[in-house]
């Protein structure tokens, strides 16, 4: 069964996730933490309904990355992520990821 972390992020065996639906945009992430630096593993989720695939994987990681970087710089605290989830047809929002891991890494400390 899983938890509900803060009113955003949920988790169920130790995948952390948030999703972000207003009006005509849906945004869906998940992670995995680890203890330490690892390869990362990306799992593209489709909802085969159809729609157009707008989200590609480098972009998710670069945003994901680029949230973690952040994160350490403003707490000193240096967080690993072994595994990232998306779905390819959720809208293309510049800034979506960063903003939905910031969600997830301060909800998680």
């Amino acid at each position: 069964m899983g938890a509900v972390v803060d009113m955003n992020v949920k988790e169920i065996e130790g995948l952390y996730y948030v999703t972000r639906m207003t009006g005509e945009s849906n945004n869906y992430l998940g992670v995995r933490f680890a203890s330490s630096k690892c390869d990362l593993s990306v799992i593209v989720l489709s909802l085969d309904n159809g729609e157009v695939r707008n989200i590609e994987q480098a972009r998710v990681e670069d945003e994901v990355k680029l949230a973690l970087e952040i994160y350490e710089k403003k707490t000193g605290q240096k967080r690993f992520v072994s595994e990232v989830r998306f779905v390819e047809e959720d809208s293309a929002i510049e800034g979506v990821y960063t903003d939905l891991m910031t969600e997830i890494l301060n909800a998680t400390t």
